[in-house]
C-alpha cells in the first residue's frame, strides 16, 4: 500500500482552530503526572458519574441532520489504517482489509464531510454514532478529524476504555457500544484542552501548572472518574458545560450536588469553551486535506 492525497477536507474547521495538536498526551503513560486529591468531594454519584447527564437531557438534543456515504472498497485514510493496526488502540482486533470508510456530512458543515471508519467487529450501530456526534455542537465538533469505530478493547493494563482521543491528530476511537454524547463531549473536551497548550510546553492546559493551582483551590470535582488526572478532570466539565447551556442547571438534577465547589474549574474552563458548545449553525474554512492509503 502507499500514501496518498485527496481532496477531501476533514470538517468545517475554523481558521483560529486550524492547528493540529503535536503531544499525543492521551496515549502516554500518565503516572509521572500530579493528579487530583482523591479525597475531594464529587457532585455525581458514584455509579453514575457525569453519565447521568445523558438520560437526563442531552440525549434528547438535536443531531445535525447528515449524510452518509460508503467510500470505495480498497481506500482508507492514512490515519484509519494506522489506528486499526495499533495494537494500543484497537487491540489488533481491527482488519485493514474489513475496514468500512464512510463520508458523513451534516447539515451544519456542508461543504466537506468528517471521516467515519468502522471496525468489522465494531458493536456500535454507525447510524447511532452519526447521530450522537451531530449532537454535538458544530464548533466543538470541528476539532475531531475522524471516528474510528473499534470492538471492546481492554489495554495491557486491563483498562477497558468507552473511547479515547489521539489528540495530535483529532481523532477520536469509540469503542463496544460506549456510543453517547457524554463520552463524545468528553473526548472532544481532551482535543480543547489540547489546543490551549501554553507554548514551551509540553502538556496540555490541564496538566500546567495555572490549571492545576485552580483546581486544587476547589473542593470538588465532577465525578470519582475525573480524579484520575488533571486532564480528566478538565474533560469532564465538557458535558456539564454543554448540558447547563443547552438544557438547564445541573443542580436540578436528583442526586447531584451543588457545583458551586467546583466554581474556579468551570470558570477556567467557560473561558476557552464556550465559543464552542451551544448550538449554531456556521460554516466555516476548510482543513487540510486526508491522507489516504490506497492499493
Amino acid at each position: 500500500m502507499h500514501a496518498s492525497t485527496v481532496a477531501r477536507g476533514l470538517t468545517c474547521l475554523l481558521p483560529a482552530l486550524s492547528q493540529n495538536p503535536h503531544d499525543p498526551y492521551s496515549l502516554m503513560t500518565r503516572q509521572e503526572l500530579p493528579v487530583p486529591d482523591k479525597n475531594l468531594d464529587v457532585v455525581f454519584p458514584q455509579e453514575e458519574g457525569n453519565y447521568l447527564l445523558d438520560e437526563d437531557g442531552l440525549s434528547t438534543l438535536p443531531s445535525a441532520a447528515s449524510t452518509v456515504v460508503r467510500w470505495e472498497e480498497g481506500l482508507i485514510p492514512q490515519a484509519c489504517a494506522e489506528i486499526s493496526q495499533d495494537p494500543t488502540s484497537v487491540g489488533d482486533n481491527c482488519s485493514l482489509e474489513k475496514v468500512e470508510v464512510y463520508n458523513v456530512t451534516y447539515a451544519d458543515c456542508s461543504e466537506e464531510p468528517w471521516v467515519f471508519c468502522r471496525c468489522p467487529d465494531a458493536a456500535d450501530n454507525l447510524q447511532d454514532v452519526v447521530t450522537h456526534f451531530g449532537q454535538i455542537p458544530v464548533l466543538a465538533r470541528d476539532f475531531v478529524r475522524h471516528v474510528v469505530l473499534g470492538a471492546d478493547f481492554t489495554t495491557p493494563e486491563g483498562i477497558v476504555p468507552g473511547a479515547i482521543a489521539i489528540i495530535e491528530d483529532g481523532d477520536i476511537v469509540m469503542y463496544g457500544e460506549n456510543s453517547n454524547i457524554v463520552l463524545f463531549l468528553h473526548e472532544t473536551g481532551h482535543l480543547i484542552d489540547q489546543r490551549y497548550q501554553p507554548e514551551g510546553s509540553d502538556r496540555s492546559y490541564a496538566e500546567n501548572e495555572e490549571f492545576r493551582n485552580i483546581a486544587d483551590n476547589d473542593t470538588c470535582v465532577v465525578d470519582e472518574y475525573a480524579k484520575n488526572s488533571y486532564s480528566e478532570l478538565y474533560a469532564q466539565v465538557l458535558p456539564v458545560l454543554a448540558y447547563e447551556w443547552n438544557i438547564g442547571a445541573i443542580n436540578e438534577l436528583e442526586g447531584v450536588a451543588d457545583d458551586t465547589c467546583m466554581s474556579g474549574v468551570k470558570e477556567a474552563i467557560t473561558g476557552q469553551v464556550a465559543p464552542y458548545l451551544v448550538h449554531q449553525a456556521e460554516n466555516a474554512a476548510l482543513a487540510p486535506p486526508v491522507l489516504l492509503w490506497s492499493d
